[in-house]
């Protein structure tokens, strides 16, 4: 079970093992995999004696699914920016690749339109360069709005305000990069370059994996470390 704020949504399995993870806001005390995948095929088995297993089920099931994943991330978001006082000015956004588009989009945010994203090329950006290369991205001062990161001029301009930008791969259990959790700040202040942020960023990276793999499966932890696109 997750905790998100008041609400408390079943997840399922978000972790290899029966552990807690103590994350604030997004604690959580998941069931482990194989009882899970025990119980929901005698659950599934039984739906499919009775003729009730049907599509408008797995649709339902979907939607709740990315529903609790929604409210997962942004427990995950809100416990990073909490964990330090300096943190709170960040904003977090989980991208991943679009393979139809050739690009990287920001996923799971709620009340928040996917039309007018651009999205990131590979090796665009702090986000792109992450995701090509499979290692945490850090520009700062002018690097966050110059030709550093291969930002087009529409770019540069746009975010000429930013003074700190960070981009931490996330991974599958493999090393295989399935998103980038990127961070940024407008304030005059050093906290993306901190090793205190980096073992934040990094560990709400992890937990984002594992709403990817185990609870929308999205990705698996059987895909082998590959950079750039996905087939």
């Amino acid at each position: 079970m997750i905790v998100g704020g008041a609400t408390l949504v079943g997840l399922g399995t978000l972790t290899p093992w029966l552990r807690r993870v103590g994350w604030g806001k997004a604690s959580a005390v998941f069931e482990d995999p194989e009882l899970q995948r025990a119980r929901l095929s005698k659950e599934i088995s039984e739906e499919q004696s009775q003729n009730r297993l049907s599509i408008k089920m797995q649709e339902s099931l979907d939607a709740a699914r990315y529903f609790a994943a929604t409210l997962a991330a942004q427990a995950i978001f809100a416990d990073a920016q909490e964990a330090d006082p300096r943190f709170n000015v960040c904003q977090l956004r989980f991208f991943m690749y679009d393979n139809r588009q050739e690009r990287l989009f920001a996923v799971l945010r709620p009340n928040q339109p996917d039309e007018g994203q651009r999205g990131w090329k590979l090796r665009e950006g702090v986000t792109g360069m992450a995701y090509a290369t499979g290692e945490f991205q850090l520009a700062i001062d002018t690097a966050t709005h110059d030709g550093t990161y291969n930002l087009d001029e529409d770019r540069q301009k746009r975010y000429a305000h930013l003074t700190e930008v960070a981009a931490m791969p996330v991974m599958n259990a493999q090393g295989g990069v399935i998103g980038v959790l990127s961070a940024s700040h407008d304030t005059d202040n050093r906290i993306l370059a901190t090793d205190d942020w980096r073992r934040t960023h990094q560990a709400a990276a992890d937990a984002l994996a594992r709403v990817v793999v185990d609870l929308l499966g999205w990705h698996s932890d059987s895909e082998q470390a590959k950079l750039g696109p996905r087939p």
